[in-house]
């Protein structure tokens, strides 16, 4: 019997799955490297959805916001990816130092989630075509949250958390120091709205350093869960 010869293998050379390839199938109750097979993702737009800009119902400093006017946004839509210019972190610190940032950038990671490359930034004064995913406003109480945004391949993606109905605002989880910059009360939002509301923080989320009762919950903030 001649078995031809077996080519070996350097396991150092296979690589590792990036950490920012995963999504999270509602189904199959698991994240998937990306997405998955069976029930594939669902990316949708905002004139599929018809999304609105429209006044915002986050405050009279909140300005515009989206909202649907059109059919139910089922949980579980990606939109994205987040459109604008990629700053590097290098630049994007000296715009923050001579307060040059425009308010609207999202961090983007490496793929393994480790160290900040730079800023998606779609500017001051965002194209409401372009760039309407940063018309989406930060919810000024916990239980008003209906995305969440997470990083997929080096691109900022939000993924609808709940059936958005006709009529509701959407609106995403900035981050803590956004939120206090927008004069968030920070001790009285609602993180989490369960069984319990908690005043101690049980686990951080280390991307925007949120408070929150458990990992499942970090994990559903990220993206992870459902």
């Amino acid at each position: 019997l001649n078995l031809r010869p077996r080519k070996p293998i350097n396991y150092a050379e296979v690589p590792e799955p990036e950490a920012d390839g995963f999504i999270w199938c509602f189904t199959c109750k698991k994240k998937q490297y990306h997405g998955c097979e069976e029930h594939s993702p669902y990316f949708g737009d905002n004139k599929e959805f018809r999304l609105e800009v429209e006044k915002s119902s986050m405050g009279r400093n909140a300005g515009d916001g989206i909202v649907n006017r059109g059919k139910v946004i089922p949980k579980g839509v990606l939109f994205g990816p987040y459109a604008g210019r990629f700053i590097p972190s290098a630049i994007y610190k000296k715009m923050e130092l001579a307060n040059m940032e425009s308010g609207n950038a999202w961090e983007i990671r490496d793929k393994y989630t480790m160290k900040t490359l730079g800023y998606i930034d779609p500017g001051v004064n965002p194209d409401p075509k372009l760039h309407w995913m940063a018309k989406i406003n930060c919810p000024n109480k916990g239980k008003a949250q209906n995305l969440v945004a997470f990083q997929l391949a080096g691109q900022i993606y939000y993924r609808v958390k709940e059936n958005i109905l006709w009529g509701e605002e959407l609106l995403v989880w900035y981050g803590k120091a956004y939120a206090e910059k927008m004069g968030i009360d920070m001790e009285t939002l609602e993180q989490f709205t369960r069984k319990e509301d908690h005043t101690k923080e049980a686990s951080v989320c280390e991307h925007c350093h949120t408070g929150m009762e458990g990992e499942r919950e970090v994990e559903e903030h990220l993206g992870k869960g459902d």
